[in-house]
């Protein structure tokens, strides 16, 4: 019965934690986003100071994303002197129309990255000065290339086949048969060529190339954004802000203090409609789910507290009954003439006996119960909607895991030590209340 205890306070105590976690990775995803509604649309500064005035709001970032806006055939594009030489175009001719990567421009192909232009977002710059690049040391001219070591694949059916591309990454196991190209056609120093879609022309020249692959998601003060999804793929272009002559973003991520009533979601999409931007409000989903684990947590801590009172009780009873029930036995042995040697080995048998299946029974219910943890995550469903970062690119839920094993070696250790806890209780009990030389009367 304590063992069996000991398993489901380490379940409950485990889930209490998760739970914890889990409101906590809810409270990191941004409560509302502005995107463009068209080529033209964007934020100004002056609504962008709008919307920091707005009485709840704690963080948010501005940036502009070029080549990722919606019913948009015509994209920026990039050129370099020996940019043929590069791997991304070992790729079959036949997949390359199907890769936003690439540009069809006067009859070639041309590349077609991501152009990300930060206004206000810390943690691009947090993130590349973890890499020794600072972004206020790039002149208006400058530009840095996110070029890490990739892999392109042919996937899905032989009727269907697409193509993957996307950079080496550190935190995924990609297995053996995957083989990562290095970008060499490039070097820091050169120039760059970026055309508009009108057909304007600028170069910019590259000082350092970001060679250290990018997380999918990047953690800065405990919140997550959504402009790391650009990295997902090589040939990321980061320009200075102010690189294309525009004091706008069209990108624009908020986070609340705790506040998400309706007064602050009209004052958001007053702004949106008058920018034309479209407007994504997780403020009313962020907020179901962070109670939903609340309640489930405070059902937890319930549970884990009543079943830690009852197995203390137990434990108080079955110590007392065990130690009177080898007195009362050692007694009855004496009485038959046992001598004291005998007598001793007898209650150092029951003794450790009893502490051996302490531990045996303590360790089943424990690994049965994280096999349970482990094997079966209630309310997936939940989870993935809760952040979509705990979720690898496979759809796994390897952020869950990962939590889940952050978390349960002191869960499942203290429960252990419990298990531990009792047997010594009993042995180190009985030898100093029940010394046969001071039994009387045997």
């Amino acid at each position: 019965m304590l063992a069996i205890l000991a398993g489901i306070i380490a379940y409950t105590a485990t889930g209490f934690w998760f739970d914890t976690e889990m409101e906590k990775q809810v409270g990191r995803k941004p409560d509302f986003r502005f995107y463009p509604a068209s080529a033209e649309a964007s934020v100004s500064q002056a609504e962008l100071q709008k919307i920091r005035t707005i009485p709840g709001v704690r963080e948010m970032y501005s940036y502009t994303i070029r080549n990722d806006l919606p019913e948009n055939d015509k994209a920026y594009s990039i050129g370099w002197e020996g940019m043929e030489l590069s791997p991304v175009y070992q790729i079959p001719g036949e997949y390359r129309s199907q890769l936003s990567l690439f540009a069809f421009q006067n009859n070639g192909t041309d590349l077609s990255p991501v152009i990300i232009e930060p206004d206000e977002l810390p943690p691009l710059a947090d993130v590349l000065k973890h890499n020794g690049i600072n972004l206020t040391d790039l002149n208006n001219d400058d530009a840095l290339l996110y070029l890490p070591a990739f892999s392109w694949t042919v996937a899905g059916s032989a009727d269907c086949p697409k193509i993957q591309v996307f950079p080496d990454n550190p935190e995924i196991d990609y297995g053996k048969d995957v083989t990562f190209r290095t970008d060499v056609s490039l070097a820091a120093g050169q120039e760059i060529l970026i055309r508009s879609p009108e057909g304007q022309s600028r170069t910019a020249r590259i000082p350092v190339l970001v060679r250290q692959p990018l997380n999918y998601t990047v953690d800065y003060r405990g919140l997550i954004s959504d402009w790391t999804s650009s990295f997902s793929l090589p040939y990321v272009v980061i320009v200075p802000k102010g690189f294309f002559g525009s004091e706008s973003a069209n990108r624009v991520e908020v986070w609340t203090e705790g506040r998400r009533d309706a007064a602050i979601q009209s004052d958001m999409a007053a702004l949106a409609s008058h920018s034309g931007m479209k407007l994504q409000n997780d403020a009313v989903t962020n907020e179901k789910i962070i109670r939903f684990f609340a309640d489930e947590r405070l059902l937890y801590c319930v549970l884990t507290v009543v079943v830690f009172l009852v197995w203390i009780f137990i434990l108080c009873w079955s110590v007392i009954r065990v130690r009177k029930s080898i007195k009362n036995f050692l007694n009855r042995l004496r009485r038959t003439g046992t001598d004291t040697r005998t007598c001793l080995a007898i209650r150092n048998q029951i003794v450790l006996r009893i502490g051996l299946a302490s531990i045996v029974f303590t360790g089943a219910a424990l690994t049965a119960c994280l096999w349970l943890q482990l094997s079966f995550i209630p309310n997936l469903s939940m989870i993935t909607r809760a952040a979509p970062s705990l979720v690898d690119p496979s759809g796994q839920p390897a952020g869950v895991l990962w939590i889940l094993l952050r978390i349960t070696p002191a869960t499942y250790g203290f429960a252990a030590l419990s298990g531990l806890l009792q047997s010594l209780l009993c042995m180190t009990g009985t030898k100093q209340a029940m010394d046969i030389r001071k039994i009387n009367k045997c």
